[in-house]
């Protein structure tokens, strides 16, 4: 008869998904900062403030009790639905959700307005 008796399974487990929640939510922040500067690039530019609008929320909250982490990235400018419904010619209708779209499946919607 063989007996193997495995100790602290439940601890190196627990350690094991720490090290993931952390490895998610670091890849969530430089995927968001990616996506930032994509935005910030493809923003059409006539005086800037549109670019210069892009913003994304603090990190600080960003609780690793859970493997999902979300980012809201923000721009504030009146304008800036007109700009992503394709009003200038310097960048496509729905430049937001195509730049969205490249960094995985968005749950819920892509642009909301306030």
């Amino acid at each position: 008869m063989l007996k193997i008796e495995i100790k602290n399974v439940e601890k190196e487990l627990k350690k094991v998904e720490k090290e993931i929640k952390k490895t998610v939510h670091k890849k969530v922040k430089l995927n968001a900062k990616n996506l930032l500067q994509d935005l910030k690039i493809s923003t059409p530019i006539d005086e800037g403030r549109a670019r210069d609008g892009w913003y994304l929320t603090d990190f600080t909250n960003v609780i690793i009790n859970k493997l999902d982490a979300s980012v809201e990235i923000n721009n504030d400018v009146p304008y800036i639905t007109e700009l992503n419904d394709g009003s200038s010619r310097q960048a496509p209708a729905r430049f937001i959700e195509l730049n969205a779209l490249r960094y995985g499946i968005p749950v819920g919607s892509v642009v909301t307005k306030k």
